[in-house]
């Protein structure tokens, strides 16, 4: 099992609020209430989503202690949040930080999936939540898959696979990828070209 309250207080040093949550219907839904988004930035954190969703309303396996999911919730400029690749952003971030952990043939599939050799092993799911011009949030919701077993990736359509890393380094890692993730969209519009050549680097053929 992931030692939730590792990953918690490796989060919470970086200056971000934390909820750890032992099931939700979905880490995204959560932020949506008012009390939570007050706290921007925080992540949401769950080794069980119930209803987990990707893109257009598909639902994305999550099972429990070998999956890995979090709502990462932002208040962002609406220049950022109109960016056409802010997903893809989001998934050459992620594959920046597993490439330190010696995984190799990962690659960005449009609009929202992580792939390793071809299988699908990560979604990102950005949804919006636009008050007025100076209150935007945006959910920023990722799935990882650690270790499903072979008889459920058979059962799921899409192609499905594993990212393959131990327990221990997806806590270590989790510090790091929201760490990348902050900086690339701080830095969004100056690097923006930068940027568009690592994604067509990463994207999948």
């Amino acid at each position: 099992m992931f030692n939730i309250q590792k990953i918690k207080d490796n989060v919470k040093s970086m200056g971000i609020n934390v909820y750890c949550k032992n099931y939700v219907s979905s880490t995204n839904d959560f932020v949506n209430y008012k009390y939570i988004r007050d706290q921007v930035p925080i992540v949401v954190l769950t080794n069980n989503q119930r209803r987990p969703r990707g893109k257009r309303g598909a639902l994305w396996i999550n099972y429990n202690l070998h999956s890995f999911s979090f709502t990462l919730c932002l208040k962002l400029n609406k220049d950022t949040i109109r960016n056409d690749y802010l997903s893809q952003v989001v998934g050459m971030s992620i594959i920046e930080i597993l490439q330190k952990f010696n995984l190799d043939g990962l690659k960005l599939k449009y609009p929202n999936d992580i792939l390793k050799n071809g299988k699908k092993v990560g979604g990102i799911l950005i949804e919006n939540i636009i008050f007025d011009s100076e209150n935007i949030y945006s959910a920023i919701g990722v799935g990882l898959n650690i270790s499903l077993p072979d008889s459920l990736l058979r059962s799921i359509d899409g192609n499905p696979g594993n990212l393959e890393i131990s327990r221990r380094d997806v806590e270590d890692l989790m510090p790091d990828i929201l760490g990348q993730i902050l900086n690339n969209l701080k830095s969004l519009e100056e690097r923006k070209d930068e940027f568009l050549i690592k994604i067509k680097q990463l994207e999948a053929v």
